[in-house]
């Protein structure tokens, strides 16, 4: 999975750099890994758990400022 987007692990690439590219790439390997390897209920834990994490990095957020 990771061979095939090279934008991940190839440095001469002009777009080696690009944060939202990297992190849309490694997004589709999660996506891919996910759909694959797990369960309805492994899916929908993971689901809350991500969840939960935006929740308290919105809350932190608002704390700083």
């Amino acid at each position: 999975m990771v061979e095939e987007r090279p934008l991940i692990w190839d440095k001469t690439r002009e777009d080696f750099k690009d944060r939202n590219k990297s992190k849309a790439a490694w997004q589709e390997i999660i996506d891919t890994f996910i759909h694959e390897n797990l369960n309805e209920a492994e899916k929908a834990e993971i689901g809350f758990i991500a969840g939960a994490l935006k929740m308290k990095r919105l809350k932190f957020s608002q704390e700083l400022h």
